[in-house]
């Protein structure tokens, strides 16, 4: 599966990842990232020329404030699930795959 992440993009397989668990706001894609680290796969760039204007920008200040709290919310939760600590419900291995949500 190839999810774009602003300009750049992840890919995965579905079955090893939790997307119902995530976000649906702007933070969705630093959990798509700390998933993609729990589950051991590398990660690498594809650049693309990206076009930012006004109109394509949703998030006021209140919004953008949330995201970075929620930004370190889930980078917190990626280090203790790293350190064995705690996980998150979506970092937890047990979690509802797409896939099997199909079924």
């Amino acid at each position: 599966m190839l999810v774009k992440l602003d300009a750049n993009a992840v890919t995965f397989r579905l079955e090893e990842v939790d997307l119902e668990a995530n976000s649906d706001d702007f933070v969705f894609d630093n959990q798509i990232l700390a998933q993609t680290v729990a589950a051991g796969y590398r990660i690498g760039e594809l650049s693309c020329p990206t076009k930012y204007f006004e109109e394509a920008s949703s998030i006021n200040f209140r919004r953008s404030v949330a995201y970075g709290f929620g930004v370190l919310g889930v980078s917190a939760a990626g280090l203790a699930h790293r350190l064995g600590v705690g996980t998150a419900r979506f970092l937890r291995a047990d979690g509802r795959r797409l896939a099997a949500a199909a079924d």
